[in-house]
């Protein structure tokens, strides 16, 4: 059994070392394509040079970006293709109709992962600018695995809601860096002031949603500097959502 469990881990680990750069590659064009799309929105009626510049560079780091997706590809597509093959297989033996056992193991392994990260959200540091991302990678985490259920359900759509809004937010933020530094000696320039506003405003709304978020769900029944010491007890809609993992 352990032998076995260990095997699975390995196939696993070996799938994701082979993806990995791919996903990587293929991100990095995705979020050209993104700040693209954010900075076309922006008004052109002054600084259009500075405009034009930053989306140029933008292309610029796209093609580059396809460039480096195309030859990682190349390289590692027939160890990718194995891997996700033989990892594809692994699940459809394991997962097979009549192996009951597995059918029994996996939904309460999820509740209990389930239950783990709505732990660790209830415990979450005081929301910022500097753990927002972080907080949305937990929540991305808490939606996939509540998800396993097969029901649609409001803690989903909630969560879902919260890591667009903080992944909106991540992209501004990247772009206000990047036209900061890319138009540093535009004193005064409105393409620049029109991104930070925006990455300011996404932010405000983000912050507001997460911290919405854990006060319907993850903070718990006791008051707030009670919890920091005592474990809490979890709200019923936490509670409801694990059970139809288990269910």
């Amino acid at each position: 059994m352990e032998a076995l469990q260990l095997d699975r881990r390995r196939k696993g680990r070996r799938t994701l070392r082979a993806i990995t750069p791919i996903r990587k590659r293929a991100g990095e064009v995705r979020d050209m394509d993104v700040l693209m799309g954010f900075s076309a929105t922006i008004s052109s009626d002054s600084d259009g040079s500075c405009l034009v510049r930053l989306l140029e560079h933008l292309g610029k780091e796209r093609a580059r970006g396809a460039r480096k997706l195309r030859k990682t590809i190349l390289k590692r597509r027939k160890v990718a293709i194995a891997r996700l093959r033989a990892c594809a297989s692994l699940i459809e033996k394991n997962f097979e109709m009549n192996n009951a056992r597995v059918r029994t193991e996996w939904p309460v392994d999820a509740a209990a992962v389930a239950l783990r990260i709505s732990r660790e959200l209830m415990n979450w540091p005081k929301l910022s600018a500097d753990s927002l991302h972080a907080f949305r990678l937990k929540v991305k985490e808490l939606r996939y695995v509540v998800q396993l259920s097969g029901q649609d359900n409001e803690l989903i759509v909630r969560l879902g809601a919260v890591k667009d809004l903080i992944g909106e937010w991540h992209d501004w933020a990247e772009l206000d860096a990047m036209a900061k530094e890319l138009l540093s000696e535009c004193h005064h320039c409105g393409v620049v002031s029109q991104i930070a506003k925006t990455a300011r405003n996404k932010f405000e709304t983000a912050l507001k949603a997460s911290e919405l978020l854990r006060k319907n769900y993850f903070e718990g029944q006791v008051g707030r500097k009670r919890r920091i010491r005592r474990g809490l007890s979890m709200k019923s809609s936490i509670l409801k959502a694990t059970a139809s993992l288990a269910a």
